[in-house]
């Protein structure tokens, strides 16, 4: 039963967070207009919004100008309660459990954000920190399995590594390869993790990324000052580390 709920759950916040990412870049009230097409601005039916069943049942296009609705909003909505799920086995129904949903939930937002404008905001990079403040006061209280220490030293490393990176990049091609925004994101990532915890995410992220840029330099899909966007790769390797390796976190 809770695994259904679960599920219903993800679905739902999924749905939401495709929302979110095209609404909150364009300053797109969440209330008002209804849900509509991008294209053809045609109010969407009920049924043309249910998670995943109208994205297949529409073949991924709006029924009335054709428009191709992007496949990572349909990924976002798989993906999402499936994590959920994933994260209840890992770690039942607990304070943790609903500290790593939030933040698996942010990190999918900010993924598609970054995907389509390149960057993020100060609201956004507030949202992680207010989480990574929640889990700090966890800790504090013995229901994290890292204390507040290693948190803050996975913190202070993934700063100072960070810092440094851009500041070399910076120096060898005289100018900003990395968005100001998505370093601020990645020390407060820190935040809900151990020590060690980061800098699997890091080496994870950082692995994925340079795998999914060579592939796509290879196939010419892109060229070589194409700026990949980095929340992606960052919410792979949370969610590998939490599914993973949460036992030793």
């Amino acid at each position: 039963m809770i695994e259904l709920y679960l599920i219903l759950v993800g679905l739902a916040i999924s749905s939401f967070l495709v929302s979110l990412s095209y609404r909150v870049p364009l300053k797109i009230s969440m209330l008002t207009p209804p849900s509509f097409c991008p294209s053809c601005m045609r109010r969407l039916r009920a049924f043309e919004l249910v998670p995943v069943v109208s994205y297949l049942a529409l073949r991924g296009r709006c029924r009335t100008c054709g428009y191709s609705i992007p496949v990572r909003f349909f990924i976002v909505e798989i993906v999402t309660p499936i994590l959920y799920l994933a994260l209840y086995r890992v770690v039942g129904i607990n304070p943790p459990f609903f500290i790593y949903a939030y933040l698996i939930s942010l990190l999918l937002y900010l993924a598609l954000v970054d995907i389509d404008t390149g960057s993020v905001s100060v609201g956004d990079i507030a949202a992680v920190y207010a989480g990574g403040l929640a889990s700090l006061i966890l800790s504090l209280r013995g229901l994290t399995a890292h204390g507040v220490v290693e948190s803050l030293y996975g913190f202070g490393l993934c700063l100072g590594l960070l810092s440094l990176s851009v500041l070399i990049l910076y120096l060898m091609k005289r100018r900003r390869t990395l968005g100001v925004g998505d370093l601020c994101i990645l020390p407060g990532t820190a935040l809900y993790f151990g020590l060690y915890s980061i800098i699997r995410i890091l080496m994870f992220s950082s692995i994925l990324g340079l795998i999914t840029g060579v592939l796509l330099i290879s196939l010419k899909r892109v060229d070589r000052e194409f700026k990949f966007p980095l929340m992606p790769f960052v919410a792979l390797g949370v969610c590998i580390e939490i599914l993973a390796f949460y036992s030793k976190i």
